[in-house]
């Protein structure tokens, strides 16, 4: 599993390329997804330096499900809202549904459902959580 700074790194590398995405014309719904996948990487890191977790220690029913818990568990109610709304979306973006968005709902193609509006409002998310976690 990566070190702190190696999570660092990669959340580093992920907040650049979605911010090349969303500046540029897209594709949105994979700014969506590289947004998740940079907060993914700060909350990592955050856990690693700041709160002593290595969830590969601890996550036995996968990954992504554990961090949600510790997203609900450690965060305030904002942050973890935000958190879980980044992993809804890019969900959404890669899947085409969600448990709380069946594919029917979207209407089309995540390539076309996402814009650069709310790439760009899913980013501010991102954002918001990079803040506290560098804090």
């Amino acid at each position: 599993m990566p070190n702190a700074n190696e999570h660092l790194r990669q959340a580093q590398h992920n907040d650049a390329f979605s911010e090349r995405l969303c500046s540029d014309d897209g594709p949105f719904d994979w700014a969506v997804t590289v947004s998740f996948y940079a907060a993914l990487h700060y909350f990592d890191y955050w856990l690693r330096a700041k709160k002593n977790v290595n969830i590969a220690n601890e996550a036995q029913k996968g990954f992504h499900a554990y961090r949600r818990k510790l997203a609900k568990n450690l965060l305030s109610e904002h942050l973890a809202e935000a958190y879980l709304m980044l992993n809804n979306e890019s969900e959404l973006a890669r899947y085409f549904a969600t448990a709380a968005r069946p594919k029917d709902e979207l209407g089309q193609p995540p390539f076309q459902y996402f814009n650069q509006a709310s790439s760009a409002r899913l980013r501010a998310q991102m954002e918001n959580l990079k803040r506290f976690f560098l804090s």
